[in-house]
């Protein structure tokens, strides 16, 4: 939530930076009500370029701010889900098919096209016996990765 709202207070500063550099009179209607108490005129027709200066480096700041927190929040959820996944995998290694199915099915609820996931259920599936669920699974797999062939069973 703070990234979305860092995003909107660099747009809404942009915007009164561009007011600034390009519609002086745009600001000067905004500002009516506030003229005597914190702008002036002239003050404001001679200082309008460091304003609009000001404004538009604060804008760059809060976009850059904005947009890294937003690839940070993106990096841990990819980095939790890669962790969800490994747990998955270390289960089926350890031969604790009900686990991996479990962890699996898990990780579909939240990210229901993820290929490996659907991979490693089938061979789960596959591997306690139930080759019926298998079947199922590895068709959804071929849907999702048509590159994939049967070969991989």
């Amino acid at each position: 939530m703070e990234s979305w709202l860092k995003i909107l207070t660099g747009l809404g500063l942009l915007a009164l930076s561009l007011g600034y550099l390009y519609r002086p009179g745009w600001v000067l209607r905004l500002y009516a009500l506030a003229r005597e108490n914190i702008f002036n005129d002239t003050y404001l027709l001679l200082y309008r370029r460091r304003w609009g200066l000001l404004f538009g480096l604060s804008a760059l700041l809060f976009f850059y701010s904005g947009f890294n927190n937003l690839a940070r929040e993106n990096q841990n959820t990819r980095r939790a889900a890669y962790f969800e996944v490994a747990d998955a995998y270390r289960a089926y290694r350890a031969k604790n098919y009900p686990e991996t199915v479990a962890r699996c099915q898990a990780i579909l609820a939240h990210d229901p096209d993820n290929v490996h996931v659907w991979a490693l259920l089938s061979s789960a599936w596959s591997a306690s016996g139930d080759k019926e669920k298998s079947r199922l699974a590895r068709e959804k797999l071929l849907r999702l990765d048509p590159s994939r062939t049967k070969e991989t069973k």
